[in-house]
C-alpha cells in the first residue's frame, strides 16, 4: 500500500510539469496555441461601438461634487386637477303645434230684392194688350192703368179688388195694393188683354 501513494503523489506532483513539456515541444520551444478562426461580420450586421473608459482628470481627484440644486429638486410627478365638466342646459321641450280653431263658414246672406217703386202705370194700346204686362210695386204702392184708343173702348178689372166701371175710349183707373201677393187684371172687352200686379212686403 506505500508502494501505491508513493506512486499517485508523484503523478499529482509532477502532472503539471508534464503538461508544460508537453507543449513546449520535444526541443524545449513553446508550440503556438491554435487561434479559432475569427467570426466573418454579417454585411448587414452594425459594427459595435466599444465606449471608453475616460480616465479622471488628476484635477479633480478628491474634489467634492457639489450636487446641482437642479438634480435635488423634486421630481415627483404633477398631479394635474380633474377638469370640471361644464354643466350642459337641458334642451327646451318642443311645444305641440297648435291645433287651428275651426272657422265657422260665414252665414249665406239673404238676397235682398232691389228696392221696389211705390208707384206704376200700365197702358192700354190700339193692339188691344197691356203694356207692360207685369208690374212690381212695395206692399202700399199705387197702380194706375190708363188708355186712349179710337176705335174700341176699354176697361179694367182686378180681381178681387175692384173695377174702372164701364168702358170708354179713353179712360184712366188707380188702385192702392196693401198686401203682399200676385193679381190679376183683365179688360172685359177684350178677355184676352191681361196683366198682373206683384206687390211685395
Amino acid at each position: 500500500m506505500g508502494a501505491r501513494f508513493l506512486v499517485v503523489v508523484l503523478v499529482l506532483g509532477l502532472g503539471p510539469w508534464l503538461t508544460a513539456a508537453a507543449c513546449a515541444g520535444g526541443d524545449g520551444s513553446v508550440l503556438p496555441t491554435a487561434q479559432p478562426p475569427s467570426p466573418t461580420p454579417s454585411p448587414t450586421s452594425a459594427p459595435s461601438v466599444v465606449a471608453s473608459a475616460v480616465a479622471p482628470s488628476s484635477a479633480t481627484v478628491g474634489a467634492t461634487v457639489t450636487p446641482l440644486e437642479s438634480a435635488t429638486a423634486s421630481t415627483s410627478p404633477s398631479v394635474l386637477a380633474p377638469a370640471t365638466p361644464t354643466p350642459t342646459a337641458p334642451a327646451a321641450a318642443t311645444a305641440p303645434p297648435a291645433t287651428p280653431t275651426p272657422v265657422p263658414p260665414a252665414p249665406t246672406p239673404t238676397p235682398v230684392p232691389p228696392s221696389l217703386p211705390s208707384a206704376a202705370t200700365v197702358t192700354g194700346t190700339a193692339a188691344n194688350r197691356w203694356s207692360p204686362g207685369t208690374v212690381s210695386v212695395a206692399a202700399g204702392g199705387t197702380v194706375t192703368w190708363s188708355w186712349s184708343v179710337p176705335v174700341q173702348p176699354h176697361d179694367v178689372t182686378v180681381s178681387g179688388l175692384g173695377s174702372s166701371g164701364a168702358p170708354t175710349k179713353a179712360g184712366s183707373f188707380s188702385l192702392t195694393f196693401r198686401a203682399p201677393g200676385s193679381y190679376a187684371f183683365v179688360c172685359d172687352v177684350h178677355p184676352d188683354m191681361t196683366g198682373t200686379v206683384v206687390v211685395v212686403g
